[in-house]
């Protein structure tokens, strides 16, 4: 999820539903495991049915896909004697690209990442602005991790204190600097500036189906 939409980043380990709708070229007896086939396998077929299952239950940009444009597309990059699970990854990579949000991924059981987004963030390195003493200023950084875990505290905790030592009686107005942060974990984050929010809801989450989850800063977290 993110600020003014839902982005889904998915891993899949083992499937176990089939959908009798689902499209796919004609798939052969085999259960997967060898190539002579001329054939997609029920294996490969079945499973790449099911990611798209998957994509289109939880994508944001769900409700305008054409889910069956996309199945044919992602099939097409199936060779024809497709078998196993991982004879599917060029169709699962066309289907995350047809996606359209520039965010999602898939990770195999080896722990690699199908990544075929165009979009990357690189943060640059920029020093602090001079401002005039009513003016506060603080610099926000990405973070990967648990919001939870000692590094998710130090790194909201770092933020606060920062916060801390350029607060004073005479500031009317706060910079909060993101232009090196490339993202990650957001809680941490709020937290961290959460005294200059202020409590309350700072912001929402919209779904794709309008539902508005509210965020925002309370009690300190």
């Amino acid at each position: 999820m993110k600020l003014k939409g839902l982005v889904f980043a998915f891993v899949i380990a083992f499937l176990l539903s089939c959908n009798s709708e689902d499209i796919a070229p004609s798939a052969s007896g085999n259960s997967g495991g060898s190539n002579s086939s001329d054939v997609v396998s029920i294996v490969a077929r079945d499973y790449l049915n099911q990611v798209i299952n998957i994509m289109q239950s939880n994508s944001i940009n769900r409700e305008t896909i054409d889910w069956v444009n996309l199945k044919t597309q992602a099939f097409g990059q199936l060779s024809n004697n497709a078998q196993t699970i991982a004879d599917t990854y060029p169709g699962i990579l066309k289907a995350i690209e047809l996606l359209g949000d520039n965010h999602s991924f898939y990770r195999t059981s080896t722990g690699s990442y199908l990544n075929p987004n165009s979009v990357s963030c690189e943060g640059s390195i920029f020093t602090a602005p001079d401002l005039p003493d009513h003016i506060g200023y603080v610099k926000v950084s990405n973070f990967s991790g648990s919001v939870a875990g000692p590094d998710g505290i130090a790194f909201a905790e770092n933020i606060q204190d920062q916060i801390r030592a350029a607060d004073h009686s005479g500031i009317t107005g706060w910079i909060v600097d993101l232009r090196a942060n490339t993202g990650g974990n957001m809680w941490p984050m709020i937290a961290g500036v959460g005294p200059i929010l202020g409590e309350g809801v700072a912001g929402y989450f919209v779904y794709a189906d309008e539902l508005e989850q509210p965020w925002g800063f309370q009690e300190g977290g």
